[in-house]
């Protein structure tokens, strides 16, 4: 592995030092924050060398992977956003048993409340990185012993940090509060001109393109391809197509970045900064000195295998719309015909939902993407380097989790070190987290050409990204003679149409992106979420695979137009905004 310097992970020692001067809970209102706390350094009167500086700013970083420590919360603020991004979708299920971790359920069901506590603590930990950000820039602003040039680097790395704090809140729950470095009242409204826009988003992440370096020592550091790429992506949630365009271009002719060769090695633990898709990464470790291996994926604790690799506990399991969307038809995508109507669903790809390992199995015989089985665990394909995938044997609650595995946070049995130990440690793992990989802005640049550009030009990135998966290493029986399955992948020669074009880009992100956390928000901003979740409900919901029907819960999803494109204000942030008797934080609509 690399070492700790040459990728930015934080230390127990740096962890004591940010502890000590930082107001933890900052957001979290409460009449006791009208007097300064005692016993708690400024940031601004401490910081007085170069070195103290960065460690404020490796605070912030700390707050990447979305563990915070005053409150333990972990798989609820994942950075992954497997809750609010993968299982809101038609890609996943909450997975386990039926009633284990209710609140995610009803997340999955859109029948949540604003009183859910995952709501909560996603907040206070999104909120808890942008005081960390806005902590380290007062140190900055008031500091006099950097250069000029010095200064403004540094200022430009947290503004960008803080636009992606931001950026997720924004995503998430569309109205909240702006406060910045200057801001001198924690009491700030989420409405009349108060709260956050677009606007502050865009200005963070201009000043990292404006002051970011080329190049970072560091590959956990933003660079100025980095902004530009959240610029551009930013600018793309506002449908600002053209604008986000020109800095897509800028970050592809940059040539910083390539397609990794093998496409299962974008998850491999042990590239790190040899990763040449990482546009802008969270590096996980594991044995470096953290309690409980904190600084690993600790947001994923939940998601391996009950009874095998992993250990526990069995969440966030794949639909079986995801595993059909991987079915070609002479290489190429079974696209949909309209917007959010799959035709992938006709002729499934064999289940096992409701076969014992025990029983006969036969797997489907089609073809197949072959990113479905990096993607997926399935019952009669090796699982890595773990075995052949048993089916059922491997689900914690075959009934109500099904028999898919996500595959992308398992490392493989060769890579031990890559493990943690100690308590819930042991199912942490040092696989990063992309917040967003070259592969991601090939596709938004895609969907930028689609609309105001070039379908040739657009077909190209797209076949950009189908050729490396068609090139990559696929997986093999367990004699390792030949292929698992029957993979067939190809390019596309034309794009027929705008329309044509637009749905072959939006299929290619869902299949080369899958369980990375974007495909809830994806469904949003394209104005076809109500359209795609009630025919998934449709399909999964009557699915009867081999006469025993399927996944219980499923007809209960419902969503609502107008009001689950976006999450809640946590009950708890309003009551602790009250002032006077009255709230200054206003609850979104249909809540």
């Amino acid at each position: 592995m690399k070492k700790t310097s040459e990728i930015l992970k934080m230390n127990v020692k740096t962890l004591a030092w940010l502890l000590a001067i930082s107001i933890l809970l900052l957001f979290s209102c409460s009449d006791e924050l009208d007097t300064n706390p005692q016993g708690v350094l400024d940031p601004a009167t401490v910081v007085s060398t170069a070195e103290n500086i960065d460690k404020l700013i490796i605070g912030v970083y700390g707050m990447l992977n979305g563990y915070n420590p005053s409150t333990g919360a972990t798989w609820q603020t994942s950075v992954t956003n497997w809750v609010y991004g993968d299982i809101t979708s038609d890609d996943a299920y909450k997975g386990s048993e039926l009633t284990d971790q209710g609140p995610a359920l009803e997340i999955e069901t859109f029948s949540h409340l604003a009183n859910n506590g995952y709501f909560d603590a996603k907040w206070r930990a999104l909120y808890e990185g942008v005081k960390r950000s806005n902590d380290a820039l007062r140190a900055l602003n008031t500091s006099d012993f950097l250069s000029a040039s010095e200064k403004a680097t540094k200022i430009a790395e947290v503004r960008f940090l803080r636009g992606h704090f931001y950026f997720d809140l924004k995503k998430m729950f569309s109205k909240v509060p702006y406060l910045d470095e200057n801001t001198e009242t924690f009491f700030v409204k989420n409405f009349d001109g108060e709260e956050l826009t677009w606007a502050h988003i865009e200005a963070d992440f201009q000043a990292g393109v404006d002051n970011l370096p080329d190049t970072q020592v560091q590959s956990g550091r933003p660079r100025k391809a980095s902004a530009q790429a959240y610029l551009g992506k930013a600018l793309l949630y506002q449908g600002k197509f053209a604008e986000a365009k020109s800095v897509f271009d800028a970050v592809v002719n940059s040539g910083q970045f390539s397609l990794v060769d093998n496409y299962e090695d974008i998850y491999d633990p042990s590239l790190k900064s040899a990763n040449t898709e990482s546009v802008f990464v969270v590096h996980h470790s594991v044995g470096d000195g953290a309690a409980n291996d904190a600084n690993g994926d600790y947001g994923s604790v939940l998601s391996y295998i009950q009874g095998g690799p992993g250990g526990c506990c069995g969440f966030f399991t794949p639909s079986q719309d995801i595993v059909n969307a991987h079915k070609t038809s002479n290489g190429l995508p079974v696209l949909p015909s309209s917007d959010g109507i799959a035709n992938h669903n006709d002729n499934p790809v064999n289940s096992d939902y409701g076969i014992f390992s025990s029983q006969p199995f036969t797997p489907y015989s089609g073809t197949v993407d072959p990113r479905l089985d990096w993607n997926i665990g399935r019952r009669g394909i090796p699982f890595k380097d773990w075995g052949v995938h048993p089916g059922a044997d491997w689900a914690r609650d075959p009934v109500a989790q099904g028999n898919y595995t996500q595959k992308k946070r398992f490392i493989r049995k060769d890579q031990n070190a890559f493990a943690g130990s100690g308590g819930w440690g042991e199912q942490t793992t040092a696989i990063d987290y992309h917040i967003i990989r070259y592969a991601d802005v090939l596709l938004m640049l895609a969907e930028c050409e689609v609309e105001v550009g070039s379908l040739t030009r657009a077909m190209e990135l797209v076949n950009m990204v189908r050729t490396r998966a068609k090139n990559s290493n696929y997986v093999q029986n367990e004699m390792g003679t030949a292929d698992a399955a029957n993979y067939q992948i190809d390019l596309y020669a034309s794009f027929t149409d705008q329309a044509m074009a637009r749905r072959a880009v939006r299929f290619e992100r869902r299949l080369e992106l899958s369980f990375e956390g974007h495909r809830f928000f994806d469904l949003v901003r394209w104005g076809i979420i109500k359209a795609r979740i009630d025919n998934y409900k449709s399909f999964e919901g009557s699915f009867n695979p081999n006469g025993t029907g399927y996944i219980p819960y499923i007809n209960d999803i419902n969503f609502e137009v107008g009001k689950n494109e976006y999450y809640p204000i946590p009950t708890n942030q309003i009551d602790l905004s009250t002032v006077a008797g009255e709230p200054t934080l206003q609850q979104n609509p249909g809540y």
